[in-house]
């Protein structure tokens, strides 16, 4: 429900402030990506298929969304940190789908 309401707030940001705005709404923590693999395994039940492979060239060691923006202009604080009720919430979500 956080991630309405900071989408509402988003709307209503933009009725009072003319341009284009961009938003973050991370957690602030980044996860890897054989930790997000597992945690869809351990939620879903499926096993993924991959493969390892090098980086590729001009890949960053590491990304992670900061929200602070986010949290000061339109006083969002992520509801979810860890990774197992991140993809379990999503999965629900995607689960009961009405449209």
């Amino acid at each position: 429900m956080i991630y309405v309401m900071a989408h509402l707030n988003a709307i209503e940001y933009m009725e009072g402030k003319k341009g284009a705005h961009g938003f973050n709404l991370g957690n602030g923590r980044g996860f890897s990506i054989l930790a997000i693999i597992r945690g869809v395994k351990d939620v879903t039940g499926n096993k993924i298929e991959f493969d390892y492979k090098p980086p590729r060239t001009g890949d960053p060691k590491i990304l992670v969304a900061d929200s602070s923006l986010a949290k000061n202009e339109l006083n969002f604080s992520p509801e979810y940190t860890d990774i197992a009720e991140i993809i379990q919430t999503a999965w629900v979500w995607h689960q009961n789908q009405k449209y």
